[in-house]
Order: structure tokens, then sequence, then C-alpha cells
């Protein structure tokens, strides 16, 4: 079978420290690798594409976990002979998150995908496209590769979705079918304070879409995700539906890949929103992405058979 999906994004080490004195170090991850295994979790046969470029430290058994994976093709793991990105993520009481870089690690702009390191096929059979938090350069720079019939959603990277960027985002934006931003970064990119009220996340997310994409969905962490639909000009809020959080890195990723998925399916918006939902809680289960790509088939949907009735009765009107 053909691809039906592409992620371009980062691929990591992870070191992760939290104030309860649990930690885990070394292990794979990064905002395309959980991206890619989101969307990995609703196909089987080969499907699924991500474009990343692998740091020399990146373990042998990890990437086998992810080759193996049925659903991956894995002609877009570029394996580099020099150090990628490793990480500290670390997490205050609240549960907010920082990320710093090691001093010997390489940057995000020379991490990340780009039009030469991506197999041509990835810019022709796809029917759509996830971008991974990116320096903008990179994305304008794969995006001129993409034909403009392609869905594409984007999920931005918190160092550049700030305002002195908008120049760049007034490029990106219109190319944009969905638009997949934290709580956070709809604030910064709009300079305003955290923790409004939803009606009023509601107005920037409306101001968002006015600039390219017909769908913004927001992720608020514990409180689920909304969504507003620039086409039936509607806002709702579907709850998370995780019940066994063991580690919250990469679900937002995780988030983003299943909806991808759903979007190609041409499932409803709500539907993509719940799926996306379930693939968010199967990570938060999880330490690690290789742990969810070595999940079996099958698992995200028999989740979404038993989630689907009642995240549609809880879905929230804003």
């Amino acid at each position: 079978m053909s691809l039906k999906a592409v992620v371009f994004g980062h691929s990591t080490i992870d070191n992760v420290i939290r104030t309860d004195g649990s930690a885990y170090f070394g292990v794979a991850g990064g905002a395309g690798m959980y991206a890619a295994s989101g969307a990995s979790l609703w196909c089987a046969n080969k499907e699924v594409g991500i474009s990343t470029k692998l740091g020399k430290q990146f373990r042998k058994d990890e990437l086998e976990s992810i080759t193996s994976n049925p659903a991956m093709d894995a002609s877009g793991l570029v394996q580099t002979d020099r150090v990628g990105i490793k990480l500290w993520m670390l997490f205050d009481d609240d549960g907010y998150r920082h990320w710093v870089l090691h001093h010997d690690a390489c940057t995000r702009q020379s991490a990340a995908p780009d039009p030469d390191s991506t197999p041509r096929a990835y810019f022709e059979e796809p029917k759509g496209y996830h971008f991974s938090p990116l320096p903008t350069t990179s994305v304008e720079a794969l995006l001129e590769h993409i034909q403009n019939d392609r869905y594409i959603q984007l999920d931005p990277h918190y160092e550049w979705f700030f305002p002195q960027y908008l120049s760049d985002w007034k490029r990106i934006l219109p190319r944009l079918n969905t638009i997949l931003p934290s709580e956070d970064e709809l604030c910064k990119f709009f300079d305003i304070s955290y923790g409004r009220s939803l009606d009023s996340l509601k107005d920037y997310a409306k101001r968002l879409s006015d600039m390219g994409p017909s769908l913004v969905v927001v992720k608020l962490g514990e409180r689920g995700a909304m969504v507003y639909n620039r086409n039936t000009d509607r806002c709702i809020l579907v709850p998370s539906c995780a019940s066994n959080i063991v580690d919250p890195t990469g679900a937002g990723d995780t988030f983003g890949g299943s909806f991808l998925i759903s979007r190609l399916e041409n499932d409803p918006v709500e539907i993509s929103m719940i799926k996306g939902a379930v693939g968010a809680s199967i990570t938060l289960e999880h330490q690690g992405v290789t742990e969810v790509f070595r999940l079996p088939h099958g698992v995200a949907e028999a989740r979404y058979e038993q989630n689907r009735d009642a995240l549609l009765s809880k879905i929230q009107e804003i």
C-alpha cells in the first residue's frame, strides 16, 4: 500500500526529571517520533512515513522498534554520524515543562528534516502531512515541495510561535488546513496572559483561523482539547480520556498523529478529536516513544470503541 501520511519532525534523546523525584534517562523521544507513533496506532500496512534525522547516540534496539512496526515506512529515517538533539526535560510542581539542550547537542535547525534528506516519494504519494514543531525556515523549505491539494497540519514550535515571527507565519498559515498549538503557545503568539477562559481562547482561535487554517485545535492538557471550525463557526471542547498517567511526554504529539489519520479518513471533526484523545491517552500510559511503537495493532481502535460514546456525550459547546 502506498503512503497515506508523512510526519516531519525531530528525534531526540530525552532525560526527564520531576519534582517528586521520579526520573528516567536516555530514552528515544522527539515530537516527530511521538506524532508518527500516534499515526501508526491506526495503520498496519506501512502507510506512515517519518522524515527525521537520527543522532549517532540513537540506540539500535530503539530504532528496530520503529522499523519493525507494521505501520511504518522507514525510508525517511536518516542516520547521521553526529550527536543529535539531547534534552533535559524538567517539570515544575504544577506540571509546566522546561526543555534544556545538552551542551554537546546539535541545534534544532541542523537536526530538522529538509527536502534533500526526505525521500522523493514522501512528496508524491501521501494524502496528508503533519509538521511537528520545527523552525519556521525548515517548515517553509519543506512546504515548497508539497502539492497544494494535500492536507497539511502543523504543531508550532514554542521557540518560534511569537509575534516577532509573524511575517513567517503569514506565509505558512495560508498553506495549512489545521494548526495545533498548546494553550501556552496560543497565548504567546497573541502576547496575551495565560489562564484565560475558554470563551476568550475561542476568540483567539478564531483570529488564528482567519489567518489560514480552517481548523484550530488548542491542546489544554488535563482538560482535553478544543477545536474551532471556521467552516461551521463552531467551537467544542473534547475531554481527555486518560486514566493511568505514567508520563505526559509526547501526549500532545501523539494526539496530532492520531488526529492526522482520522482527518485523512474524512471522519467528522468530533471523531478526529476523540481519536486524538485516545492516542494521547495511550502515550500517557508509557515511558518513551518506543514503548508506543511496540504496541500491537488494534489497541487504539479497541480503546476508541470503548470511549467513543462517553466522549461524544461529554463534548462541550464553547
